[in-house]
């Protein structure tokens, strides 16, 4: 195997033609040297065997002839194997011309060896049959030669002959044999070609559509790249291509949203472009990414611009193959317009909570300080605040600090809340009172006039805002607001602010009237029960004046008028007595004890004595069962005696039975009622119930219907001034129950 590789590129390095010719001529110039390389080959052969098989007494071939003729041929197969191969052509046919001529002319059989090599070279590259007609013409010419010549030449010649007629069919035999292969081997060519040429066919069809889809695909790419790159460059939103090691892919308008150069931002990775407050929130989406990352990822994140400004972006990921590694492909908007407003939006949503929260809180209340404390509190929501209070005027000239909140580090709360400030004094006060506007002070330190509290107090103070609570056209009071940073507020803080001013000063005014009317109820209250003080206190002394001063008398006018009948002499007895006298004296003596009943009723009806004597559980039992024997009603009692109890507590749950008493015989119809009388470890209940028709439960008991319970408005009138409720409940299927309670 080894020496036929090393035979065959010697024998492509012997016939290698000039690669400066075109391929035509490289092939004709290789055909040329095939047969010069084959002539010598052939010669050198043929001496070798002539020496061998030849008598040497017929061989006459000289061998400086033949080196001669050898060296000879190396001349045009060095031109052969150039560009000059056509010379090479002209020498070897005129060198075989040259032989002929020799042996015809010279008579030198010793050149007829040198006709061999048309044999061996028609038996390498021609036919069969004309191989046989190339040995035909030698044989005819040697035999012409043979004629021709002398005897001594014709042995010669015939014996050349004979010589050449073995070669020849030997060479006839060599053609037929290699002409036979070459038939099955060009056949066997020929089917492979023919296969081979098919599958060339079917290969160039599939490699031509191959390059029309090549080409197809290619200028689809190159449009798609066109397209995509005039998409990537005129589009608003920024696509960026990023792997593991940072950002390889930028278009224009990513710098524009950054702020960056193209080459900045390819040295950058995506997490520097995030704003140092979501970092944390980044990682978390990369988290989320890294489980999802066969699907697209879409989030909002906050960026920092090269000038150190904040935009959000709205992005997109994906994975992509790009120049053949898996990298991700990204899409951002520049949301930050839609961000703002969005914000501002919320802003705005949240400023309108607080306020419609603000002012039903400040009209949930009527307590003044609740009100003030309501107000700071909510300003506080709107305006982020050091320290701030609320005002009241106190004359023309003075206001007063009614609450305040954030001052306990610098100042004692309740020493400024009994502070007056003068208005005359405080210039931003003043203009505040005689303006009727707001005041908003950036830098108290060029504001003039400004005045500070006592003592330095108000130092930290740098920025400063004012409103008037205005009511009714006047001015009632004012708030302001701290802070311990100039130029900290702003007209928007000042406006924040004067949205509460209205409802505030409302509010404000509503709570001081509120608290003028509850101190005038608490005044009257205190009158009332004064008033029913001395009225019980007053029927305490009638009541005892009655028993004891008018008992006293009519019972020594009945004792007199006994004795005075008992002095009369008896009817008949005495003449000239008359019997109208005992009957007048018997009159005086009846009307006496009916007066003194009377008396003793009337007594009890002022002031019950039983109360000071036994207590209010008996002294109420006793009540009912003389009520009961006056009227047609039903009544039981069950109660037990409470715990010692104020005078006013014990009269006041008497006067509640008495009025309860009498309301039920005059409008209830009924023919039964249960009182009871119990306590518990804070207060103690009396109640009232009968089977009567009901009434309708009046809203406002002070408003009731004569119908509906005349004496409701007195019962719960005398309960309040000793601090105890009236329930009241009718079903509508008829019945009532009252229920005192009174705390003790």
């Amino acid at each position: 195997m080894q020496l036929h590789n090393f035979s065959h590129k010697l024998w492509y390095w012997l016939i290698r033609p000039s690669p400066d010719l075109p391929l035509v001529e490289q092939t004709k110039a290789t055909l040329l040297a095939s047969f010069l390389v084959l002539t010598i080959t052939v010669a050198i052969a043929v001496n070798l065997l002539a020496t061998w098989i030849i008598p040497s007494e017929m061989l006459t071939l000289e061998t400086p002839k033949v080196l001669f003729l050898s060296a000879l041929i190396l001349i045009p197969y060095g031109l052969s194997r150039t560009k000059y191969y056509h010379l090479g052509s002209f020498l070897t046919v005129f060198m075989l011309l040259g032989n002929v001529y020799f042996v015809a002319f010279t008579s030198d059989t010793s050149y007829l060896y040198y006709l061999l090599m048309p044999l061996f070279a028609s038996s390498i590259f021609l036919s069969v049959k004309a191989t046989v007609l190339v040995i035909l013409l030698n044989v005819v010419f040697l035999f012409s030669l043979a004629v021709s010549a002398d005897s001594a030449s014709q042995k010669d010649a015939v014996q050349a002959a004979l010589f050449v007629i073995f070669i020849s069919f030997v060479t006839i035999l060599v053609a037929y044999y290699r002409s036979r292969e070459e038939v099955i081997r060009h056949r066997e060519l020929e089917q492979w070609v023919t296969e081979r040429t098919v599958e060339l066919l079917v290969a160039n069809k599939s490699l031509q559509q191959e390059i029309i889809e090549r080409e197809q695909a290619e200028a689809a790419l190159l449009s798609s790249e066109a397209r995509f790159r005039a998409l990537t460059e005129l589009t608003t939103a920024a696509i960026f291509i990023y792997d593991s090691a940072g950002l390889i892919y930028v278009n224009p308008a990513a710098q524009t949203i950054t702020g960056y150069s193209q080459e900045e931002l390819l040295e950058l990775s995506f997490a520097a472009l995030v704003h140092p407050d979501v970092s944390d929130d980044l990682q978390a989406l990369t988290n989320t990414w890294n489980q999802v990352k066969e699907q697209s990822f879409n989030f909002e994140v906050k960026l920092l611009t090269k000038s150190n400004q904040t935009k959000w972006v709205d992005v997109t990921i994906g994975s992509v193959e790009y120049e053949g590694e898996e990298v991700v492909l990204g899409t951002a908007f520049d949301i930050t317009q839609r961000k703002q407003a969005e914000e501002a939006l919320e802003y705005a949503r949240q400023v309108s909570e607080i306020l419609r929260d603000a002012n039903l809180a400040l009209t949930r209340s009527l307590d003044l300080e609740i009100v003030l404390s309501t107000l700071l509190d909510y300003l506080a929501e709107l305006i982020p605040y050091d320290s701030g209070n609320v005002m009241l005027r106190q004359g023309e000239h003075q206001v007063k600090i009614a609450a305040m909140h954030g001052y306990d580090p610098w100042v004692d709360p309740d020493q400024m809340c009994q502070a007056n400030f003068d208005l005359r004094e405080y210039a931003s006060f003043n203009i505040l009172v005689r303006s009727k506007q707001s005041l908003l002070v950036s830098d108290v330190a060029a504001f003039p006039g400004w005045v500070c509290w006592e003592d330095g107090k108000g130092d930290y103070v740098k920025s400063w805002l004012g409103v008037p609570l205005i009511a009714g056209g006047e001015v009632i009071g004012l708030y302001s607001l701290d802070k311990g940073e100039a130029g900290f507020f702003t007209q928007e803080h000042l406006l924040l602010a004067e949205t509460l001013a209205a409802q505030a000063a409302v509010a404000i005014q509503n709570a001081a009237l509120f608290k003028q009317v509850r101190d005038g109820r608490e005044q009257l209250r205190h009158l009332t029960q004064q008033i029913v003080t001395v009225q019980e206190e007053e029927r305490r002394w009638v009541s005892r004046e009655l028993h004891d001063e008018a008992g006293q008398a009519l019972t020594a006018l009945k004792f007199s008028l006994a004795m005075i009948l008992a002095k009369l002499p008896a009817n008949g007895d005495q003449p000239g007595t008359d019997n109208g006298l005992h009957q007048h004296v018997n009159s005086a003596v009846a009307l006496c004890e009916s007066t003194m009943h009377q008396i003793r009723q009337v007594a009890h009806l002022l002031r019950p004595a039983a109360i000071d004597d036994l207590g209010l559980q008996p002294a109420l039992a006793g009540f009912c069962r003389d009520f009961a024997d006056h009227t047609s009603l039903t009544i039981s009692f069950t109660g037990i005696e409470p715990p010692t109890l104020p005078d006013a507590v014990n009269i006041t749950l008497y006067r509640f039975l008495q009025e309860a008493l009498t309301n039920i015989a005059r409008h209830a119809d009924a023919t039964a009622v249960h009182v009871n009388l119990w306590f518990d470890e804070s207060s103690v209940y009396l109640s009232v119930e009968d089977n009567g028709r009901g009434f309708t439960i009046p809203v406002e008991v002070g408003r009731a219907k004569p119908n509906g319970g005349i004496g409701l408005s007195g019962m719960q009138e005398r309960l309040q001034l000793v601090g105890g409720t009236l329930q009241i409940y009718s079903p509508p299927e008829g019945g009532s129950s009252l229920t005192a309670r009174v705390p003790w």
